[in-house]
Formats: C-alpha cells, structure tokens, sequence
C-alpha cells in the first residue's frame, strides 16, 4: 500500500502543477494580476523575450506599459495543450505547450468592444513553457520560468511589443534533441 500511496501523492501534484499552469493563463488572459502572482514565489525568475529576471518585476513592468497604452498585455487567450511534469518530492519540473492568440496593444484591445486591432495584429504563436516548480509551506508555485517559442509570424519581428521587437532569437532557445532547456533538472 505504501507504493499505492506514493504514486497517488505524484499524480495529485501532477493535477495540481496543470492547473496552476491553467490558472496563470487564466489570470493573464482575465488581466487578474493576484491570480497571475499567486502563480508564481516571489523569488521566482522569468524569462520572457528579452526580459531575464524577477517574475514579480516582470509583471509589474508590464502592466505599467499596459495600463499606459504603451504595450503590455493585449487581449487575447493562451490555451496550454501537452502539458508533462516530472516530480520528485517538492521540486518538480514541466513542460507545457502554449498557443497563444492576441489582439490590441495596452489599453487599446480589440475583440468585445469592437475595437480596430492595428497593423500587425491579431498575434498568433506557439511555444512552451518550460518550468522549475518548488512546493514551498505546501503549495506548489513556479519557481523558474523560460518561455520558448516555435513559431511566430514575421511581422512580429519589429513589433513595438518590447525592447528588441518580439524575435525568436530573444526567448529560450528551441532544440530537437536532448540540448532543449526542457531537458535541464537541478534536483538539489
């Protein structure tokens, strides 16, 4: 029975790393910043396009930018797909696919209040996120997040989305083989 048990314990923190993966694209996508935060150890790094630091910081930047019209979040949903975790006690590591669909820029979005979107826009994507998830006082959070995208369409390449465009080149780097950073564990 213990085995039983044991497994039991790795698939509840499986369900439970899912949907703390889900309830951050919900808090992005429903613009719920204490959602977002709560997804994340206040410690916790990102990276995100040329963006490399504190996920706290990370969020807080561009909600600024958001809430100015000078970028940000624009409207728009994540839907996460293939979603794989590995769990070793309270360290866990996950990879989850991302489709990501935008629309507007800052203040200015497009969609139910019908609201021309700009050239550029609707943004398509597809990547992962590649996560370092540490269960901490019992609760599971992100711990480290890098963010690989596959595909992007070309006109996001100058986009005003952030210093340095949106380019592939500036998120984690992708890889067919066992070099992909979603192949990286520190246990310790």
């Amino acid at each position: 029975m213990p085995e039983l048990e044991s497994e039991l314990r790795v698939l509840l923190d499986k369900q439970a790393l899912y949907e703390l993966v889900v309830r951050y694209a919900r808090g992005v996508d429903r613009n719920d910043r204490e959602m977002v935060l709560a997804c994340f150890h206040p410690d916790a790094f990102v990276h995100y396009n040329t963006y490399q630091g504190n996920a706290v910081d990370f969020y807080a930047q561009l909600w600024a930018a958001t809430d100015s019209g000078a970028g940000g979040i624009p409207r728009g949903q994540h839907v996460v797909t293939n979603a794989l975790f590995e769990v070793r006690g309270d360290v866990a590591y996950g990879e989850s696919y991302l489709e990501g669909r935008r629309a507007g820029v800052g203040t200015t979005r497009a969609g139910a209040e019908s609201q021309p979107t700009g050239p550029g826009f609707p943004i398509e994507r597809i990547g992962r996120f590649i996560d370092r998830f540490e269960r901490r006082e019992g609760e599971w959070r992100i711990a480290s997040r890098r963010v690989a995208m596959e595909w992007l369409p070309e006109e996001l390449e100058e986009s005003p989305l952030g210093p340095g465009g949106y380019k592939l080149a500036n998120f984690a780097p992708t890889r067919y083989d066992a070099s992909d950073p979603s192949y990286e564990r520190s246990w310790g």
